[in-house]
């Protein structure tokens, strides 16, 4: 390998980073750029160094987050209808159950999303991603209709609650971040 090759990395194609920030990001979290840099491979230093070129933030993604937010949310209504009786309390955490698992499950779809492909493609695999959700949403809530016959008012109050915070936080986070190109 001459010397002009062995101070470069090996770029991906399907990666259009930009090398400066890449080697800043690099060389911030401990990866020194160079021939090192490429033998470093795929471990956890280099896909942190390429997110933060990327300008991704070792953040959570939102899906997930509005996950967290939604069990935290339904372990609360749980423990405050605990203080009246124990019914409503099981009614409030078998809401999080129907509410919390569809939306786990597209979660990890969303973020597991092919991006890079064509545009229609992913939009269609979204909305059927979606109505896969609504579906075992309402096939969960059945289930539960059924089996277990919960108190209506604390599971539908805590079922519009839940479902309130997944819209919310899509409001709040504001509109998708464009990709760095």
């Amino acid at each position: 390998m001459n010397r002009a090759a062995a101070g470069r990395i090996a770029w991906p194609r399907r990666h259009p980073y930009n090398v400066r920030a890449l080697r800043r990001g690099m060389a911030s979290s401990g990866v020194s750029s160079g021939a090192s840099a490429a033998s470093v491979g795929p471990t956890l230093r280099w896909k942190i160094a390429l997110r933060r070129a990327a300008g991704q933030s070792k953040m959570m993604a939102l899906p997930y987050r509005v996950l967290v937010i939604q069990t935290l949310a339904a372990g609360l209504i749980g423990a405050v209808l605990l203080l009246s009786s124990l019914a409503d309390a099981v009614a409030a955490l078998l809401a999080g159950i129907v509410v919390v698992i569809p939306n786990a499950y597209f979660a990890w779809r969303v973020v597991t999303l092919d991006v890079g492909g064509d545009p229609e493609q992913t939009s269609r695999r979204l909305v059927f991603q979606g109505v896969q959700k609504q579906l075992l949403m309402l096939a969960l809530m059945v289930a539960m209709f059924v089996w277990v016959a919960p108190a209506p008012w604390p599971f539908f109050g805590a079922l519009i609650v839940l479902m309130a915070i997944h819209g919310l936080a899509s409001v709040l986070a504001g509109p998708p971040r464009s990709r760095a190109r």
